[in-house]
This record gives C-alpha cells, sequence and structure tokens, in this order.
C-alpha cells in the first residue's frame, strides 16, 4: 500500500471522533456527579485525540483538574503525605 492508503486506514472516521467526544462528555458527567462538591472540577481530554495525531488504535488521554490544587503548586504535583487523599477523591469516580 502507498502512504496515502495507510493515512487514510489509520485516520479515526467522523463517527469514532464524536464517539470520543461523546465518552469524554460522559466520563466528566460521571466525575461531577461523583464529586458535586467541586463546582468547577472538569475532565479535559489532551494528547494525540486532541492534536489530530490519533489513530483508529488511539486511546484518549484525560485529566480531571479542579477538584485539589497540590499544596506546592510551582512543583507541579502532590507531596507523598497528600496522595491518599487524592486517591480517596478518584475512588469516588470509580
Amino acid at each position: 500500500t502507498n502512504i496515502v492508503d495507510t493515512v487514510e486506514a489509520l485516520t479515526p472516521t467522523e463517527g469514532e471522533v464524536a464517539a470520543r467526544a461523546l465518552v469524554v462528555r460522559e466520563v466528566g458527567a460521571a466525575v461531577r456527579a461523583a464529586l458535586p462538591e467541586f463546582r468547577h472540577i472538569q475532565v479535559l481530554p489532551f494528547g494525540s485525540s486532541v492534536s489530530g495525531l490519533g489513530t483508529r488504535g488511539s486511546d484518549i488521554d484525560m485529566v480531571v483538574v479542579g477538584a485539589r490544587a497540590p499544596r506546592s503548586v510551582d512543583k507541579g504535583f502532590y507531596d507523598r503525605d497528600e496522595r491518599p487523599g487524592v486517591a480517596r477523591l478518584l475512588d469516588k469516580i470509580v
């Protein structure tokens, strides 16, 4: 096969793109329902699905934001003693 055929075979269809968007919306709804105390909580997609570089077999990368900021915002991640609390929040989602 040539390159064009390969790209066409790997590129998600409009229906597949719409289905991925629906998954992100549904996960967002589930997160908001599980954690109603966080009014500004969001589920945001990122990665290849958003950049347009995703293939039909790509996963959907998502991040939950707006629940709880790390104490040390400049580091950008949770300290060891904060992680159990974050894990308990995430357990509410599943």
